[in-house]
């Protein structure tokens, strides 16, 4: 089976995983780039929150809707492959949610195979609390996240950092 094309890409898709810390190439400038992240979301109002606040922020935001879409896509972390978008972002932040089985895969292959990635995760506090050996890999922070926390956990990302993760209520 071949790998289909993802549909989801950044902005500026001169960007590639080997350009981690630099602009991208033919912008004019030689000061580090904005921190790259994926937001992995539902389509609907809490995406478009997270979203708005990461990108006013100045972050270059990319995002996927996750292994349950809309519509379903094939998600090369439910197949055990590294995923283009986590290799090309310095941080993932993951609003999937905890109570679906597939987006708890999601998150535990995230760790699994892209180490260095920081995770932020935003679930609600009681799913947080259910799912704890999950949770326990990344930094959690409580939902829905405010400007400040994502802003904080999102600013602790370096091209090669540790894990973090959001938690809401």
């Amino acid at each position: 089976m071949t790998k289909p094309e993802l549909r989801t890409q950044f902005p500026s898709e001169r960007w590639t995983a080997a350009d981690s810390g630099r602009r991208p190439r033919g912008s004019g400038s030689d000061g580090p780039r904005p921190l790259r992240v994926l937001l992995e979301a539902p389509d609907g109002a809490d995406g478009a929150r997270l979203w708005r606040c990461l990108t006013d922020r100045g972050y270059e935001v990319s995002w996927c809707p996750g292994p349950q879409g809309p519509p379903p896509v094939w998600c090369p972390l439910m197949s055990g492959h590294p995923c283009d978008l986590v290799e090309g972002s310095d941080a993932v932040v993951s609003a999937l949610g905890l109570d679906d089985a597939a987006c708890r895969e999601v998150l535990a292959r995230l760790a699994d195979l892209h180490p260095r990635t920081t995770v932020i995760v935003e679930a609600r506090r009681s799913d947080a609390k259910k799912h704890a050996a999950l949770v326990s890999r990344y930094t959690v922070v409580t939902s829905p996240a405010n400007a400040e926390d994502l802003t904080t956990a999102v600013e602790a990302a370096k091209p090669s950092g540790a894990a973090v993760a959001t938690v809401s209520q």
